[in-house]
């Protein structure tokens, strides 16, 4: 879980799940000026937050 971004005033949104490792370097063109963040911290998917609360309330019943 990671803090994701909005693009547009440049703040934070807390809860967003990573969609998968940051192993490629930044390179892409909103990277080349003055973009203040890595090309992975522009995403943070839906349906990795789906997965990871279906997850979470599984375990929870599970631990009932």
């Amino acid at each position: 879980v990671f803090y994701g971004n909005n693009r547009a005033d440049f703040s934070f949104i807390p809860g967003n799940v990573a969609p998968g490792l940051l192993f490629r370097q930044p390179d892409h063109f909103e990277n080349y000026d003055d973009w203040p963040f890595l090309w992975g911290q522009n995403e943070g998917t839906i349906g990795g937050n789906t997965a990871y609360l279906i997850f979470g309330l599984a375990f929870l019943d599970v631990m009932k």
